[in-house]
């Protein structure tokens, strides 16, 4: 039986640990330990809350050539039968903290709705679940780093930022949004952001840097899972 790498082996937080859950890490008890470590050891102080960058309507953008999907995820044909799978730059704004992505190894195969892309963060690990399902080709080299270099990616072409490339299928059947679709759903996202917000800007006796937002941890979790149908959650 095959036996693949823990994901916390990959990004070099342990030595040597092997996954024989497939890498289902929601119900992996050395991932709980290891995450409970993570936000334990958080330069964020108060591991209950959140802090994230505030999307902003001004960097949003529709890059032709990609096609976007409901839940932030896009996808770019590269060749026959071959794709990259990225996350739009509305996401990479409010994941802007983070230092380390750590995804399958080549060849793992993915069935849609798996875990294909964890986001290490000071304050904890965002989950990814493919859109598309496929046999993962590379990930993109940027993200192969021990740490991540680049201070800002939200600001990088949003097409750079691709996460895995695929051998897939037939596509038919995938909604993909046209730009006015795409363009109201994320206006429609960053005020349900500011919605949330709002109270505990209020509320806070803590002051929050410009640009930067606090947030509960379930407040945050709850808020990905709708903006993405389900397919993106906090740890």
């Amino acid at each position: 039986m095959e036996t693949r790498k823990c994901i916390w082996m990959d990004a070099g937080a342990v030595e040597y640990q092997l996954c024989p859950l497939k890498q289902n890490c929601e119900l992996c008890d050395f991932h709980k330990e290891m995450a409970r470590g993570c936000r334990t050891h958080s330069r964020e102080g108060n591991v209950s809350q959140v802090n994230v960058k505030a999307p902003s309507e001004s960097a949003l953008n529709f890059i032709p050539g990609l096609q976007y999907l409901p839940g932030h995820f896009w996808f770019k044909r590269v060749a026959d039968g071959r794709i990259r799978v990225g996350i739009d730059a509305f996401l990479w704004q409010l994941f802007s903290s983070i230092h380390k992505v750590v995804t399958p190894e080549d060849k793992t195969i993915l069935i849609q709705n798996q875990c294909f892309s964890w986001l290490l963060l000071g304050s904890g690990i965002i989950y990814l679940r493919t859109p598309i399902p496929g046999i993962i080709i590379r990930t993109n080299p940027i993200f192969l780093e021990q740490t991540l270099e680049v201070p800002h990616l939200h600001l990088s072409p949003e097409s750079d930022l691709w996460l895995i490339e695929l051998e897939v299928g037939d596509l038919v059947g995938f909604e993909y949004l046209t730009k006015d679709q795409y363009l109201n759903q994320t206006r429609d996202d960053c005020q349900r952001f500011r919605n949330l917000n709002s109270p505990r800007e209020q509320d806070s006796q803590i002051p929050i840097r410009p640009g930067v937002t606090e947030i509960t941890r379930n407040d945050f979790s709850k808020y990905l899972r709708a903006i993405s149908n389900n397919q993106i959650y906090v740890c």
